[in-house]
C-alpha cells in the first residue's frame, strides 16, 4: 500500500508514531492511589558525598 508521502515524512511519522507515549484512558486520576508506607521520599544527598570526579 502506497501512502505518496516522502520517505523523510514516513520515518518521522513512523517515529512519533513509537515515541510518542500513548496512556490508558484516566491514567491522570492514578496519580497519588497508592497507599503504601514504603513509597517514602529519599533524603537529600550532601553534594560533597558524591564520588570524586576526573578533571579533563
Amino acid at each position: 500500500m502506497r501512502q505518496k508521502v516522502s520517505i523523510s515524512k514516513w520515518v518521522a511519522e513512523q517515529i512519533r508514531f513509537r515515541v510518542d507515549p500513548v496512556y490508558p484512558v484516566d491514567y491522570e486520576s492514578l496519580f497519588g492511589s497508592i497507599d503504601d508506607d514504603t513509597f517514602t521520599e529519599p533524603e537529600d544527598v550532601a553534594p560533597g558525598s558524591d564520588t570524586a570526579r576526573e578533571n579533563l
